[in-house]
């Protein structure tokens, strides 16, 4: 047998395996899921979320739960375990940007934090989504109300970080518009390990999400790009703001211009009730 073609045989093998090796060794993509329905908790809702989980190479899930039943949220996050997803307790109201609001605020996640002192199957962290650009006195007073947001902010970092809890807060992708780099700055290093921007606007993903991630490269801290897929019409969102309508492609050729343009920015999609209905 000639030899040349067995070594070139021998090498095409080895490429082969090799690629296939690599596929099989990739990690599971980086990408999160928004679920702001209880009722997930319970085994009965368990078979469509998976079906959601897999075809969405869904790595973390941010979670509203109640903790008046540990057994079950141990129970959900055991199921989410057992297939490499990891769990947050989603939280967050517009009064919990507001001096009078942070003890309920911080009671709140101190449910979360007993839950994992007393379980076995741990949270990952907390996610906080506190929108205080939707109160009234926002409305007059931007940097006034951001200030005490921030306060409110910091407080709930301190809890978690006490509390061996991830911290990742949501953010609009126009802060550093309202408020100013500064103060954006401030919430990025002192009050959160990561951020999460709601961007929401298709026409620059890119640009309008510049600042946050340059602030956060600075401060060491993760960036999530969350998509939105709620239909227009909800919420006051028009076409402009959602993926709802669009097919698959169109999403990663999003994420591949994003990832290009920030290497380390990682996403999630908002939220399961509406991919479900996808």
């Amino acid at each position: 047998m000639d030899r040349k073609w067995v070594r070139n045989g021998f090498l095409f093998f080895l490429c082969g395996w090799l690629a296939l090796a690599g596929c099989a060794a990739s990690p599971k993509e980086q990408a999160s899921l928004f679920s702001w329905n209880p009722g997930e908790v319970d085994p009965s809702a368990w078979p469509e979320l998976e079906v959601v989980l897999e075809e969405r190479g869904i790595s973390a899930v941010y979670q509203q739960m109640e903790f008046n039943d540990f057994a079950a949220v141990e129970r959900f996050v055991a199921f989410l375990s057992a297939r490499d997803v990891q769990t947050y307790a989603l939280m967050g109201e517009v009064d919990w940007s507001f001096a009078e609001y942070e003890q309920p605020m911080r009671a709140s996640i101190q449910a979360a934090a007993t839950y994992n002192k007393d379980q076995k199957e741990k949270l990952a962290g907390v996610v906080l989504d506190v929108e205080p650009y939707l109160s009234t006195a926002w409305k007059t007073d931007p940097r006034g109300v951001f200030a005490q947001y921030l306060k409110n902010m910091e407080s709930a970092y301190r809890l978690c970080e006490e509390n061996g809890l991830e911290l990742l807060l949501c953010i609009p992708y126009h802060f550093d518009q309202t408020v100013g780099t500064t103060l954006l700055d401030s919430l990025i290093q002192n009050a959160c390990d990561g951020i999460i921007v709601m961007n929401y606007n298709r026409r620059d993903e890119i640009g309008q999400i510049q600042t946050e991630v340059e602030l956060a490269r600075k401060d060491r801290k993760s960036v999530t790009n969350a998509y939105e897929f709620l239909p227009a019409g909800e919420h006051g969102l028009t076409k402009n703001n959602t993926y709802a309508q669009e097919d698959a492609s169109v999403l990663e050729a999003s994420r591949q211009k994003l990832k290009e343009a920030y290497p380390t920015i990682r996403f999630a999609y908002h939220c399961l009730e509406a991919l479900k209905e996808r």
